[in-house]
């Protein structure tokens, strides 16, 4: 059997399958063996023109990609042209050095006539002939001599389609199947939670205005014409959020479906657009599940009192309300007592799982979903330094 591998772009695949199936009909049609296409890998790689997205492309294996017929395999057409040889190759077997220049004469009758085509043979001996269209029935013994020709020219273009595809030649013509990133959508996600907090499909709908994981598209698209930078916490928090739900349990996933398509869905590689509403909740789980924290959690500080306090920043969000957004800002100390601080303005600087010296005022000791968790304001933040406490 022959044996071929190419690389085709996806969307040029589906294409080629429909041409295999016709070939294949031809080919039983007139009794020689069907071409078949085997996928042995696919692989997603950089698109040529588009930022922050992927193309995927498969390697294939496509067998019988030539004619063999009592006991003589077809090599190739030779198109006769008064200022030379044009030849069409169905086999990588080369061919003698003669058959490239010489008139359209055939081997087998041996007469001198016009030919437009004639057809290079091998047989198992490696004995090579070449036979005008005429000749072929009484060569090959095949009856069906134009359906035989007619096979072998759809062969050649079959060929030289894949050859145009193969090795990535054309791919930015023919990338039309589009695979995000994973990692650089879940920053924007990140961006877009820290600017504006988090906008489900279901609320944009019954509220107005973008949800987040169309948004993170947007920015992630064209970032210039919306002045839009992503910053390292925001990679370093997607690539969390990523790895938090790539590690959710079995049993967790067993015991909640929404977990069990988070947990499957982190796993990708690529991502379609349908895919992009339900991977973007990854994020908001992943800092639902930072908020759970041990309820050894005790109060700390006096209320009213302000001073200087080591405390590290674990979780950040923002807030939608009728008179704009709050900044929720929560701490921990070296205890794991808990600290909140709601701002009325974003905290450009501040960044998560780092410690700061934070001179606050005692605010509140209240407890949530019965956590202790002092209350703080009036905060100000400088990365922690040992000698200002």
């Amino acid at each position: 059997m022959d044996n071929n591998t190419f690389i085709i772009p996806e969307n040029r695949y589906y294409k080629l399958v429909e041409k295999l199936a016709k070939l294949e009909k031809k080919a039983i049609k007139i009794g020689v063996e069907t071409p078949r296409l085997t996928i042995i890998g696919e692989e997603l790689i950089p698109h040529p023109k588009k930022n922050n997205v992927m193309t995927k492309v498969y390697t294939i294996e496509i067998f019988n990609l030539t004619i063999k017929y009592a006991g003589w395999e077809f090599i190739a057409t030779v198109q006769h042209e008064e200022k030379g040889n044009i030849l069409r190759f169905v086999s990588d077997i080369p061919i003698p050095e003669q058959y490239k220049y010489d008139s359209p004469t055939c081997e087998h009758c041996n007469k001198i006539r016009y030919r437009k085509d004639t057809y290079i043979v091998k047989n198992e001996s490696e004995e090579f002939k070449r036979v005008g269209r005429s000749c072929l029935q009484d060569f090959t013994g095949h009856s069906g001599v134009n359906s035989l020709a007619a096979y072998l020219e759809a062969l050649f273009s079959f060929q030289e389609e894949i050859k145009e595809y193969d090795d990535l030649m054309g791919l930015e013509d023919y990338a039309d199947y589009n695979y995000i990133n994973p990692v650089i959508y879940m920053s924007y996600v990140s961006f877009c939670c820290r600017k504006k907090g988090w906008v489900s499909r279901t609320k944009s709908q019954e509220q107005g205005g973008v949800d987040t994981s169309s948004l993170a598209l947007t920015y992630m698209e064209n970032p210039k014409h919306y002045n839009v930078e992503i910053e390292d916490e925001d990679y370093e928090s997607g690539k969390k959020s990523i790895n938090w739900a790539q590690q959710i349990s079995k049993q967790e996933m067993v015991d909640n479906n929404y977990l069990y398509n988070l947990g499957a869905i982190s796993q990708k590689e690529g991502l379609t657009y349908r895919d992009l509403g339900f991977f973007a909740s990854i994020f908001p789980a992943y800092k639902k599940s930072l908020e759970i924290k041990s309820e050894s959690s005790e109060y700390f500080g006096k209320i009213g009192e302000r001073k200087i306090f080591k405390l590290k920043l674990n979780y950040m969000k923002t807030i939608e309300g009728i008179f704009g957004n709050t900044f929720l800002y929560k701490f921990e100390d070296e205890n794991g007592n808990i600290a909140i601080w709601f701002a009325s303005r974003y905290q450009e600087d501040l960044k998560e799982n780092t410690w700061y010296n934070v001179k606050a005022t005692i605010k509140s000791h209240e407890e949530y979903k019965g956590i202790k968790q002092t209350g703080i304001n009036r905060c100000k933040c400088e990365i922690f330094a040992p000698d200002l406490l």
